[in-house]
């Protein structure tokens, strides 16, 4: 089971569909069989998030610290966080000494830092 936050809590938003705000979706002759296949698609997860798994730094790996957050993580999330912000998957991978000139965003804080800026901690 994934045990990541979510980026939405289900409850709250099956509540809300109840409510009156979004009352007016559900007028009309087929309101309330879109309110119906809605809920039972929510219910059956299809829009649970599909997040990776968070990699912990074991002992004799090496870590990234970042300047603005003093944060470390593992080259792992470091390259995952800069593909995802960059769009593409073909980024210079954090540990790899042709990174030198390249950025990489920081999976704590957001921000962009410069390879030469970030403390490896092992």
């Amino acid at each position: 089971m994934n045990n990541q936050a979510q980026i939405m809590d289900k409850e709250k938003f099956l509540k809300w569909l109840d409510g009156e705000e979004a009352a007016c979706l559900w007028e009309g002759p087929e309101g309330l069989m879109k309110y119906d296949m809605l809920v039972e698609t929510i219910n059956a997860d299809e829009f649970a998030p599909d997040t990776p798994p968070v990699p912990t730094i074991k002992p004799g790996d090496k870590g990234f610290k970042c300047k603005a957050c003093k944060e470390t993580f593992s080259a792992y999330e470091w390259n995952l966080s800069t593909a995802l912000y960059c769009g593409t998957s073909d980024v210079s991978p954090i540990e790899t000494t042709s990174a030198g000139d390249a950025f990489f965003i920081c999976p704590g804080c957001e921000k962009a830092s410069n390879h030469r800026d970030l403390e490896v901690v092992e």
